[in-house]
This record gives structure tokens, C-alpha cells and sequence, in this order.
């Protein structure tokens, strides 16, 4: 028996454990900032970012081919520009880029450039991982390192 106790410890030890954090998006700055002390965390900021995902029934604009180009090809990515972030999400543009500069390091974005026709310009379109469906036709998304797995 206590062989067997020891090999369940064990095992329980290897297994992955996720918390979830069931909060609105539009509930963000007055219960998750307060805890976490600032708007410009990166958790915050990545959050915020994450609820912006293109998904399905999303309409692309004219020269944003997003959906075209990342969703329908299997990957949840959105796109804005830092200045849209920092009005958006009342943060200044230098803790955005510092924030988003960070989250792509540990990995839990990753950051593509994506050449628009309307101004020629790169624009840069943030990756946050994948989405599959299961047998029964269940939608699985799955982030890429961080904390965060979800099923839609």
C-alpha cells in the first residue's frame, strides 16, 4: 500500500494544473487591476489584448485580411496598433510596448508582420496560439505558454 501511495504522489506531482479566471472583460480594471496594482501589467495588457482575438463570424476590413490569414488558417491573433492599445486600454504607449515585448519573450505571444494594401506599411499582428475542433466538433483553443486554455 505504500508503494502504491508514493507512485500516486508521484504521478499527482507530474500533472498540470490549470487556474481559471472567470472574469468579463469589461470587469478587468476595477477587480483584476486592484490585486494586481496596475493597468499596465502585463498580465492586464495581455488579457485586454487576448479578449480582441479574431474569431469566427469576424469580418475582415479592407487590407486587414486577419481572419483570412490567421483564423481560418487555424491561429488566434489579433491586431492593433500601440497607440490603439494605449487609448483603448488607458495605458501609455511605452508600457504597452514594453508589455507586449515581454510577453512575446517568455513566449506567450509570438509577433507577425502582416503588409497592408491600404498604407504599404507593416502592421504587426500578435499570435496568441491555436484552435482545433474535437471529435464532437467542439472548438479547443490552446495559448501558446501561458496559463490560459480555454474551450470556446
Amino acid at each position: 500500500m505504500k508503494d502504491f501511495l508514493k507512485k500516486v504522489i508521484e504521478e499527482n506531482k507530474k500533472r498540470i494544473r490549470y487556474v481559471g479566471v472567470d472574469i468579463d472583460i469589461n470587469e478587468i480594471d476595477t477587480k483584476l487591476v486592484p490585486l494586481i496594482g496596475s493597468k499596465a501589467n502585463p498580465m492586464v495588457i495581455y488579457l485586454k489584448m487576448k479578449s480582441k482575438i479574431v474569431r469566427n463570424g469576424w469580418i475582415d476590413y479592407e487590407g486587414y485580411p486577419i481572419k483570412k490569414y490567421y483564423y481560418d488558417k487555424g491561429f488566434l491573433a489579433m491586431t492593433m496598433s500601440t497607440r490603439q492599445m494605449a487609448e483603448e486600454f488607458d495605458v501609455n504607449r511605452k508600457s504597452i510596448s514594453k508589455a507586449v515585448h515581454l510577453l512575446d519573450e517568455l513566449g506567450w505571444i509570438s509577433i507577425d508582420k502582416l503588409k497592408t494594401k491600404k498604407n504599404f506599411q507593416l502592421q504587426n499582428v500578435y499570435v496568441f496560439g491555436f484552435w482545433t475542433k474535437e471529435n464532437g466538433g467542439k472548438t479547443v483553443e490552446i495559448f501558446f505558454n501561458s496559463p490560459f486554455r480555454e474551450y470556446a
